[in-house]
């Protein structure tokens, strides 16, 4: 599979899976503009360093959702975890080393 099939399987792909074709999986008027800014240009990386490429911005439904290096700031703040008793609250989860996590027991 090339660069270009590889990226068509997340995109087209993704929404046929869903049965979502008619409204996402391409840059067409009419069809979600949900995008994300990467850390690098996929089709001139060098292919072992494909793994490394990081989203530093993430819109979905017109609203940052996730931001890191330039964009940093930019998405509203982690909510707080609920319920307290939550082991995220005490080891972390996805986003552990990102920050700290924030809960009412902070």
């Amino acid at each position: 599979m090339d660069r270009a099939e590889g990226l068509a399987s997340c995109t087209v792909g993704g929404a046929l899976l869903t049965g979502e074709q008619d409204v996402k999986g391409v840059l067409r008027p009419g069809y979600y503009a949900d995008f994300a800014v990467l850390s690098d240009d996929f089709f001139e990386i060098p292919e072992e360093r494909i793994p490394e490429i990081e989203a530093l911005l993430t819109v979905v439904g017109g609203r940052v959702v996730h931001t890191a290096g330039f964009f940093e700031g930019l998405a509203p703040a982690v909510p707080l975890v609920e319920p307290q008793w939550s082991p995220v609250v005490h080891f972390g989860g996805y986003q552990a080393g990102h920050g700290p996590v924030r809960s009412r027991l902070s």
